[in-house]
């Protein structure tokens, strides 16, 4: 069974706008992380181009660096998912 911390860490690696994996994530002024294609096609789509998807703060950031921590958390999290799906298939 899943802990409410490991829940609540895999839930954090998610991206809002697309709810999968963080892919190339970046983090914008706010303190939101969202993948970079996520976040450039939800302001493209937006009223609200340049402003955060999930707390509405407007960001005056044009480059993003991808956020590298976030990267390797979410490739931990992947592969201990993986491990998890394989150990359950071979019972």
């Amino acid at each position: 069974m899943e802990s409410d911390f490991s829940r609540a860490v895999t839930e954090e690696l998610h991206c809002s706008v697309c709810l999968s994996y963080l892919t190339d994530p970046v983090t914008i002024n706010c303190g939101y992380s969202f993948c970079r294609v996520c976040l450039h096609l939800f302001w493209e789509d937006s009223l609200l181009p340049g402003h955060c998807p999930t707390c509405r703060k407007r960001t005056k950031q044009k480059d993003f660096r991808t956020n590298i921590v976030l990267k390797k958390l979410v490739s931990i999290a992947k592969q201990a998912s993986l491990k998890k799906y394989l150990i359950s298939e071979e019972n």
